[in-house]
């Protein structure tokens, strides 16, 4: 037989049919049969490779994808085939290698160029990827998965206002699917737009969820604690998440712990380095009690991110485990080996969050803290860490988690000291020595209309008053101007305060501010904490969910409750009174310094005690013990 004769493309037939049918055996001997014949033939090694590549025989078919690549010159079928099958064998060096060569052989080639994206993101690489990404949404326009990938890379590198704009040109073309409503869920606040947001909220409580869309639902979740959602509707999605779960058939069960004096708690998070949460988790673990407690640390980042702050983890742990490269089955099983009493999660449904590793049951205990003022809603979370203030006593009915509150504010207090100078001056702020500055140095996914309108009206008030910002990228501004204008907030009565170069003068930007405004319905926390750290008053409206509460908490704590208003008429009329009043809040900023000092909130070694007291007293409730000892009363 020669090729191009008859009996050769039966045989070439015969092969393909073999391996359409599954009988990769006789395929491939049969594609041996025909290379013997036609061994310069680029498609015969590019089947016989296809057919390896089933067979898994992965070096055999990186081999002859070689070949056909070598034969046919220009052909980028097998390059793109070679650079998949590396992608999948785990090697993105080579893979990257590979997909390159593709697009500068073919810079139109789709393939090539998602794929090229693929292996720079997998590598964690994403500023790399999105060049790429940028051209294969130009050669495919109604792409939901380019689409998709694009958006979340873009939001990685804090690009937020590409990514609306890039979802804008996407919803003309492409096909409205659960994706593109959660994306007008994240995007409706920045483009100012309240009948978007309220269309894209009714549509997200409506979606019937099917099982593949469980990152969809955690976004959503995430996504949801901003809005004016009831507590029902969140129940019903968080019963969705638990329910949508696909779970082991068996786990390990929680069998008594081996001998050991201390108990063991463990902390997963992928923020163990100079992140907002980074040190704040770290000066807890430094105060735990090591008479009594072994610490252990399970890494969610790559270790690209780790930095300085990472090594002191590392020592004040009895093991740090990186689980990047684990799937959530093998990174159970590794938490496992630690025998732990309490597992915490720090993530809940945050970036790089892995909640599917609790499906495992890696430790008896399992706890929910920080992450966002949400809960996970997985039945595997035995309790959501709270406070006697943050959560109202029927708030228990409204998770799948049971709350467990602790004897301090659940949000951990850092103290920073502050730059000797701010980033700016009232005088190149364009302000007077006179001009009240109201500060509310938030994103804009927590501008909600209702909290848009309060501060109209503070502002309607007071002629004199201005509303500052402070956006860590210049990208962001457009998108607070556009959301403050919808609202009736004029942009001259409006400052951007320069987010500062470093914490030192993040913290100094108060110095600028008067009085902090609140957002809601999703409060502030961190952004609370650092205002009463530079003794400036925050006003806050309450709510019944953790999330509209956590400023109430922590000024609760503080013994400061003046300043939060159960109603937006009181938020408005204590926002009044402060300003109008220099001396009123000259005497807030001194009792806010004293009660600093006094009150306990921003005492580290008490916090953790009670953290631990919380965690012995879930053990208590569970009916858990260590050998043969009972929990101490």
């Amino acid at each position: 037989m020669k090729p191009g004769q008859g009996a050769f493309a039966q045989a070439a037939a015969e092969a393909a049919r073999l391996f359409a049918a599954g009988q990769l055996g006789a395929a491939a001997r049969a594609y041996q049969q025909l290379l013997v014949q036609a061994p310069g033939m680029a498609e015969l090694h590019f089947n016989y490779a296809c057919v390896l590549r089933a067979m898994n025989d992965a070096q055999g078919a990186l081999a002859a994808f070689d070949r056909a690549a070598k034969l046919r010159l220009g052909w980028v079928s097998p390059l793109i085939q070679q650079g998949i099958l590396l992608f999948v064998l785990g090697q993105l060096e080579a893979a990257q290698k590979v997909f390159e060569r593709v697009v500068t052989q073919e810079p139109k080639d789709l393939a090539g160029r998602f794929n090229l994206a693929r292996t720079l993101i997998a590598n964690r690489r994403w500023r790399l990827a999105i060049p790429h990404l940028q051209e294969a949404r130009q050669l495919a326009p109604d792409n939901e998965e380019i689409w998709m990938t694009l958006r979340d890379a873009l939001r990685l590198t804090g690009r937020h206002q590409e990514a609306i704009e890039d979802f804008l040109a996407f919803e003309k073309t492409g096909q409205a699917s659960v994706w593109t409503t959660i994306a007008n869920l994240a995007s409706c606040r920045s483009l100012g737009d309240s009948a978007r947001e309220a269309k894209a909220v009714a549509e997200v409580l409506a979606w019937p969820f099917e099982p593949a869309d469980r990152a969809i639902v955690a976004e959503a979740l995430m996504l949801l604690h901003y809005f004016d959602v009831s507590r029902e509707e969140l129940l019903r999605l968080y019963q969705s998440y638990d329910r949508l779960q696909v779970r082991p058939e068996s786990v390990p069960a929680n069998a008594q712990r081996r001998a050991g004096k201390r108990w063991r708690i463990g902390y997963v998070s992928a923020d163990f380095r100079r992140h907002v949460m980074g040190p704040l988790i770290a000066q807890i673990l430094l105060e735990h009690d090591r008479e009594r407690f072994e610490l252990y640390s399970y890494s969610l980042a790559p270790a690209a991110n780790e930095d300085d702050l990472t090594e002191v983890f590392r020592k004040v742990s009895q093991r740090f485990l990186r689980l990047e490269d684990l799937s959530d089955e093998e990174a159970a099983a590794a938490i496992g080996q630690d025998d732990l009493d309490v597992l915490v999660d720090l993530m809940a449904h945050t970036s790089f969050a892995r909640p599917g590793i609790y499906l495992h049951h890696p430790a008896r205990l399992m706890v929910t803290h920080l992450g966002y003022h949400g809960a996970l809603g997985l039945r595997e979370i035995d309790f959501k860490l709270s406070d006697h203030h943050v959560d109202l006593p029927e708030n228990d009915r409204y998770l799948i988690e049971k709350l467990l509150p602790m004897g301090a504010c659940v949000l951990p207090f850092r103290h920073v000291g502050a730059a000797a100078e701010p980033p700016a001056t009232r005088a190149n702020l364009g302000l007077s020595d006179t001009s009240v500055v109201f500060g509310t140095f938030v994103s804009a996914l927590k501008m909600s209309p209702r909290c848009l309108e309060v501060w109209r009206r503070i502002l309607a008030a007071l002629p004199e008053a201005v509303l500052a910002f402070s956006p860590y990228s210049e990208a962001d501004r457009p998108a607070l101007l556009r959301q403050a204008q919808g609202y009736g907030i004029a942009p001259e009565r409006i400052v951007f305060i320069p987010p500062g170069a470093n914490q030192g003068e993040a913290r100094a930007r108060y110095r600028l501010v008067d009085i902090v405004l609140d957002s809601f319905p999703y409060s502030g926390g961190d952004t609370t904490t650092a205002a009463l750290d530079m003794h400036v008053p925050v006003v806050t409206l309450t709510g019944l969910r953790q999330g509209e509460r956590m400023s109430l908490s922590i000024l609760t704590h503080l013994g400061l409750t003046e300043t939060i208003a159960q109603t937006e008429d009181d938020y408005v009329a204590i926002a009044l009174s402060l300003a109008r009043e220099p001396e009123r809040r000259a005497e807030l900023a001194q009792k806010i310094a004293q009660q600093l000092v006094t009150s306990g909130l921003a005492d580290t070694k008490r916090y953790t005690r009670a953290l631990e007291e919380a965690y012995l007293e879930a053990l208590r409730r569970k009916g858990l013990r260590r050998d043969e000892q009972t929990l101490p009363d």
